[in-house]
């Protein structure tokens, strides 16, 4: 008997977790995001929390999820006491029979899929011969496995529903080179790469797909800043903006005002935003009828010199990040 009384309470609360509120009286008219439902993956705290708040300020229905139930029930309150709608999904990500289920949750919730932010992600700070093999592990099943199945399970409910839908995709800088954090790095450039082919396979469909390169002080910057401590290098020449700062970018990019714009990957910088250059072959080429080690060494030096690329995310943007 205590069995099934235990059931039922279970069974309510993981329906109650997975039921859209009803809209507080009084919200204003929105029209940006108005009605879009969106999933913010690791929108526990920090940029996906951020983004998720202003979504819901816009009129998005929102899931927010992070592998911590009580980040994610403290997000969606916070939501719904500023009058939005919220719903919460802890799971993780990495897992395709959760991330089905939570992207499942926003279908049941509030009838269809609008938009996925693939934001969850984990950073692990070592030099090249101290990295641990658990931590390489993590670092690939979260940043890149959870963007992969978030991703593939939305775009199927996608492409059952009518109407546009929105996939944003979370880089980094760091896909230029970050010294100390190569597999990340790694997994960043994976996610660009996973946006530039999804953008082309959905290509003339309702879908597109983009990605943002997010600036901000979170715990994650601050990581890096702790490592680049310990190996006594200087610290960043100027504060990042708070998480929210790179909001408006999201919100862009999920509402129906970028239609159109697909498999770009754009960085919000407090006042500065810019488009980042894809991998792409330079022009022109040097050409010879045959090659050789000492013709490669004599050309590098004359014809192709000027382009060889700066290395890593500092050298391109000419300050420590």
């Amino acid at each position: 008997m205590e069995d099934e009384k235990l059931k039922r309470v279970l069974l309510g609360f993981q329906e109650r977790r997975c039921q859209a509120p009803s809209l507080p009286r009084g919200r204003p008219n929105l029209t940006v995001l108005d009605g879009k439902a969106v999933v913010f993956t690791g929108s526990g705290r920090g940029i996906g929390a951020a983004c998720a708040r202003s979504a819901a300020s816009e009129g998005a229905k929102v899931v927010i999820n992070d592998v911590a139930g009580n980040l994610v029930d403290k997000v969606v309150a916070e939501i719904r006491e500023e009058g939005g709608q919220a719903i919460g999904f802890a799971c993780d990500v990495s897992s395709s029979a959760e991330a089905l289920k939570l992207i499942s949750c926003c279908c049941d919730s509030f009838g269809r899929i609008d938009g996925l932010v693939n934001n969850a992600a984990l950073i692990k700070h070592h030099s090249i011969d101290e990295m641990d093999e658990q931590d390489i592990d993590a670092l690939l099943r979260v940043n890149v496995m959870g963007t992969i199945h978030c991703g593939r399970h939305a775009v199927a409910r996608m492409k059952a529903q009518d109407g546009n839908a929105s996939i944003v995709n979370v880089t980094s800088g760091s896909q230029m080179g970050l010294a100390g954090a190569s597999v990340y790095s790694a997994t960043k450039g994976a996610v660009a790469s996973l946006t530039y082919s999804w953008a082309l396979e959905l290509d003339g469909s309702p879908i597109r797909v983009n990605a943002v390169s997010p600036y901000a002080e979170t715990r994650m910057s601050q990581a890096t800043d702790a490592f680049r401590h310990r190996k006594g290098e200087p610290a960043r020449a100027a504060a990042l903006p708070e998480p929210a700062a790179n909001a408006p970018l999201v919100n862009f990019l999920l509402s129906d005002l970028s239609e159109g714009i697909i498999g770009q990957v754009f960085r919000l910088a407090g006042d500065e935003l810019n488009t980042v250059t894809h991998p792409a072959l330079l022009c022109p080429p040097a050409v010879r009828r045959d090659w050789s080690a000492q013709k490669i060494d004599a050309i590098l030096k004359a014809e192709l010199s000027g382009m060889l690329q700066p290395l890593g995310y500092q050298s391109v943007v000419q300050r420590p990040v």
